[in-house]
Formats: C-alpha cells, sequence, structure tokens
C-alpha cells in the first residue's frame, strides 16, 4: 500500500470526479472531499448518496468518509447515517469499513 496525501480539492473537481465513474477518481475525490471540506452538512449529502453505488469499494470508501466526517467535525445526523452503515454491515465487501465508521461516530459524537 502506498500513502497519498489527500490535497483538498474544490467542489467541481471533486464532483466530476464523483460523476467520471471510474473507481479510483471516485474515491480519491470523496477521501479528499471529507479531509478537506469545511461542511458537514453537505458532505454527509454526497456520502449518503453513494452508500448505494453499485461498486462495493467506493460504498465502502463513502462510509470511511462519514466517519471522518464525524471524527474532523464532531457531527453527523446520527438518526440517518448509522442505519444506513449498518445495513453496509451485512455485505462482507464492505461490514469493515462500515464498521469502522460506526467506530468513528460513536467515538466523536
Amino acid at each position: 500500500m502506498i500513502y497519498e496525501h489527500m490535497t483538498k480539492i474544490h467542489r467541481p473537481e471533486a464532483l466530476s470526479d464523483i460523476q467520471s465513474g471510474d473507481r479510483e477518481r471516485m474515491c480519491s475525490a470523496l477521501t479528499r472531499l471529507a479531509l478537506n471540506d469545511p461542511d458537514p452538512e453537505w458532505l454527509e449529502g454526497i456520502f449518503m448518496a453513494h452508500l448505494s453505488n453499485p461498486d462495493p469499494w467506493v460504498r465502502g470508501v463513502s462510509a470511511l468518509c462519514l466517519g471522518h466526517v464525524a471524527r474532523l467535525h464532531g457531527t453527523i445526523d446520527t438518526s440517518k447515517v448509522v442505519p444506513a452503515l449498518k445495513r453496509l454491515l451485512e455485505d462482507s465487501e464492505t461490514e469493515e469499513k462500515a464498521r469502522d465508521a460506526l467506530d468513528d461516530i460513536e467515538t466523536f459524537i
């Protein structure tokens, strides 16, 4: 695994990358947003929308990003986010990332 520094990304570029359908571009943009965008409510909406993406990797990264929002901003709508993440626990391809996100939410909210 190679460490990649997640630099700030502007929303238009991020949204373009997310809409590209390219897994690597999507996941990088999602993560860069989670770590750098100052608006937790906007971020939550983006990540929640991608918890149902057909690609399990994108779903998992979106889950992790929700954990980052909780950790970095200290806020998240648990009434919506926690049930959505719990659904990902039922999928072996997203279970670990969903569990990590739920742990972050429990710790930081």
